[in-house]
């Protein structure tokens, strides 16, 4: 969408992300969108999108910051499947449609930050099994990985933000369940 222009597109997006952010707790649904724009379309873990990390990024988006519980994360994520802003494909997996992610990633007030790609980082690693071999699980959360890594916001590549401060501890989850499910390669 050209978000200078009243594009159908521009608006039917901006009109449906502040309804769901309208929705208790409020505030949450468009920084949350943010976040799983970042991720795979077709196959984010629900588990992510409520892990510790990710509740401590969107609490610091409500007024009085706080810890969000799984359970507000949840409604948000269902004002946002209500507006059909995602969709979830199985109980457990979150889909976005490409669309829906360009735009919230090209909005300026849904732009990928440094801060919440580390949440996201971190998010994956909190979630992330000691022995996802070839889980499915463990398959999501490599192709989530992956697909982070390659996002851009802007010139910058997000990849840039996760070896800020050194590498961040994704990246060797990722290659290490590479290694273990035998796909090096």
């Amino acid at each position: 969408p050209h978000w200078d222009t009243d594009s159908p597109v521009a608006v039917t997006w901006e009109l449906a992300l502040e309804r769901a952010d309208a929705h208790r707790p409020e505030g949450v649904a468009r920084p949350l969108m943010g976040l799983i724009a970042l991720l795979d379309s077709a196959a984010t873990p629900e588990q992510v999108a409520v892990s510790r990390p990710i509740r401590t990024y969107l609490g610091r988006r409500t007024f009085p910051a706080r810890t969000l519980t799984r359970h507000e994360v949840r409604l948000a994520l269902a004002s946002l499947e209500r507006l059909n802003l995602v969709t979830r494909d199985t109980p457990l997996v979150i889909v976005a449609h490409l669309l829906t992610q360009r735009a919230t990633l090209e909005h300026t007030r849904t732009r990928p930050t440094r801060e919440a790609v580390r949440a996201i980082a971190d998010g994956l690693v909190d979630v992330w099994p000691d022995t996802a071999r070839d889980s499915a699980l463990g398959r999501r959360l490599r192709s989530n990985t992956a697909v982070l890594r390659e996002r851009t916001t802007g010139r910058v590549r997000v990849w840039s933000w996760l070896w800020e401060e050194g590498i961040h501890p994704v990246l060797f989850r990722a290659g290490s369940g590479l290694d273990t499910s035998r796909q090096v390669e």
